[in-house]
């Protein structure tokens, strides 16, 4: 994600509609921890509840393996 390590006076973060899978724990606290001043969170408490909750590991897939065992 972009902003990471960067940080920015105002944060909007729409949490309106997020499914499970983007919902994790570890992405609202980069969002949270990007703000310097202004925090605004859209969406439920509910929603917030339960991606503070969701502490999965997002699965990353890429061609990595592929490209480290493949012959040259």
């Amino acid at each position: 994600h972009k902003s990471q390590g960067n940080e920015f006076d105002a944060v909007v973060i729409p949490l309106l509609n997020v499914t499970e899978q983007l919902g994790y724990r570890n992405l609202l606290y980069t969002g949270v921890t990007r703000a310097k001043k202004l925090l605004i969170l859209l969406g439920s408490e509910e929603q917030i509840y339960r991606m503070t909750r969701n502490d999965k590991k997002a699965k990353r897939y890429s061609a990595l393996k592929y490209f480290l065992t493949e012959d040259s």
